[in-house]
């Protein structure tokens, strides 16, 4: 994201749901910038993150960042 309002506002709302749902937020959250320092440009999805049962798949297009969240 290269806006840091749009990215706080990201932020919060994924570590709310991901705390919600019962994953780890802080471990989650640091997985997804690792996952998004050392991503190619070319690349529509990362590696699923999970945490607690709870895997987050995440897929990138031009404008838009996609979150597919499952519970096990």
């Amino acid at each position: 994201m290269k806006n840091k309002q749009q990215a706080k506002k990201f932020i919060t709302s994924f570590s709310v749901l991901a705390d919600s749902a019962g994953a780890n937020a802080k471990k989650i959250m640091k997985d997804f910038q690792k996952q998004a320092k050392s991503s190619k440009t070319s690349q529509t999805t990362n590696k699923t993150l999970r945490s607690n049962g709870i895997s987050f798949q995440i897929g990138y297009s031009a404008t838009t960042l996609y979150i597919y969240m499952t519970k096990k």
